[in-house]
């Protein structure tokens, strides 16, 4: 067994626990607009019917958070085969059980029981930080009101991505 499937089976040992939990005020996954990218290409859905469907929008009015919306407490994309979108799915879902800036590990996860299969994760943690960073400081400078506006920040970054690509 490969260390995916090995990881994955200790994963759902426990039930996706960590995706039945959303409360928008201890628990929820933070997007990037680059997460937002990579689900709707994933889906191979419209970005603005992405934001729409699955994007939650928290205005603490000095600051705004992108999350993904829940249903009844769990993780929008939580099938009872687990995720929906396990190839594509948001970067703070990839560090999991690992947080900002690295050192903390949940000790709930059964992951957090074997530090040294979580490698990828470790290194995740970098480009989250980028990734967080850079959509903070979009949101904070271009002060997006709807979804719709969220959506074209998002498009923007798929043209920045293309072009940095050439």
């Amino acid at each position: 067994m490969d260390v995916r499937e090995l990881k994955y089976r200790i994963c759902m040992s426990c039930g996706s626990r960590c995706c039945k939990r959303f409360d928008y005020k201890t628990w929820y996954v933070q997007l990037t607009l680059r997460d937002i990218v990579r689900i709707a290409e994933g889906l191979r859905e419209p970005i603005d019917e992405v934001v729409r469907k699955y994007v939650k929008i928290i205005n603490y009015g000095t600051y705004m958070i992108l999350t993904l919306k829940a249903v009844d407490g769990k993780c929008i994309f939580l099938t009872d085969k687990g995720c929906s979108i396990q190839n594509f799915k948001p970067i703070a879902c990839r560090t999991y059980p690992v947080y900002i800036p690295g050192t903390y590990i949940d000790p709930e996860c059964p992951l957090s029981r074997y530090p040294e299969l979580l490698e990828e994760e470790v290194k995740n943690v970098e480009q989250y930080i980028k990734e967080f960073n850079e959509t903070r400081q979009i949101l904070e400078n271009k002060n997006p009101k709807t979804p719709q506006q969220i959506a074209e920040l998002a498009r923007h970054i798929t043209k920045r991505k293309l072009e940095e690509s050439l």
